[in-house]
């Protein structure tokens, strides 16, 4: 079964790296259980039947595919109302209901929504007069405390300090948005909600040699508590057009006295007028990882921040 989702997700067997199981494996396994039942990807991960277990892959990959448009388009919903009916900036959350989202994909939306705003977000669908809710937490935010200020107005809620769930009437939604908001105010203080990236050095792109990229590799694998390094580059040029790629990924090459490397931002494409008018040379914030297409391997820069 492992084997047909594998070859469904086309990545290379015998070469599985932490990225392909965070980005390509693991999504088909969790969109299953998002969108409907997770016993098909019990099944799927169980069977030594290898017909079954490539119908069941395509299962995956069809459900995979489903939920992000789905996703994509609850985020434009998300981010549309938030447009038109308020400031984030000058808010402490965000607090979002509407009938029809789907209650599978409104926790990764709220995550998404806070790349964006850097807010405590809490998505909410209505069915029937009742709202099942999905809330994230930003850093040094403590979201199960916040709802448990806000417990006389919900049915029932539960998680952690990161992230957490709720269902609530449909009528005592917008109290709770107040009373949430009041309870945000009074614990994150203003520097709070300014998110802060690690920057090991501030490097040249001539200093990115395969060298470098071979030490970077034996930290690996990266993850919680062994975070990929990022490094902070001025001067920058954006050598092509720069566009969006996938799922509002940003993509463009980066340029700097001869050195070039493609660079993409994963969920920035909201930057894209930023770097395609700009005027003066960019500074960039980003990790370094090698990417391979077609049996080639490049080096790439992951953007995590640019102005």
């Amino acid at each position: 079964g492992l084997a047909s989702l594998i070859e469904t997700a086309c990545i290379k067997a015998g070469k599985i790296e932490v990225g392909d199981i965070v980005f390509g494996l693991a999504p088909r396994i969790n969109a299953v259980g998002r969108l409907g039942s997770a016993l098909r990807a019990v099944k799927l991960l169980t069977t030594r039947d290898r017909s079954f277990s490539r119908e069941v892959a395509g299962v995956l990959e069809d459900e995979n595919r489903r939920r992000k448009d789905i996703d994509n388009t609850t985020l434009e919903e998300a981010v549309s109302e938030i447009e038109h009916t308020m400031n984030p900036f000058d808010a402490r959350s965000i607090v979002l209901s509407r009938e029809g989202w789907h209650p599978g994909v409104i926790g990764i939306v709220a995550s998404r929504l806070i790349e964006r705003y850097y807010r405590p977000t809490v998505m909410i669908t209505i069915e029937n007069g009742q709202g099942k809710g999905s809330a994230r937490a930003i850093a040094k935010f403590d979201i199960y405390q916040a709802l448990k200020s806000c417990s006389d107005l919900l049915l029932q809620f539960g998680g952690h300090k990161y992230a957490a769930g709720l269902t609530i009437l449909a009528e005592n939604i917008p109290a709770f948005r107040e009373r949430f908001e009041k309870t945000c105010r009074e614990m994150i203080p203003e520097e709070d909600l300014v998110p802060k990236i690690k920057i090991e050095s501030e490097i040249s792109l001539d200093e990115i040699t395969p060298e470098v990229v071979a030490s970077l590799k034996r930290f690996a694998p990266f993850g919680p508590k062994n975070n990929r390094p990022n490094f902070f580059t001025r001067g920058l040029e954006v050598l092509d057009v720069p566009r969006i790629v996938g799922s509002n990924h940003l993509k463009f090459r980066a340029g700097q006295a001869g050195a070039s490397f493609e660079a993409i931002g994963f969920n920035l494409g909201y930057y894209l007028d930023r770097v395609a008018n700009h005027s003066r040379p960019l500074e960039m914030v980003y990790a370094v990882e090698e990417n391979e297409y077609n049996g080639r391997k490049t080096v790439q820069l992951r953007i995590k921040d640019l102005r």
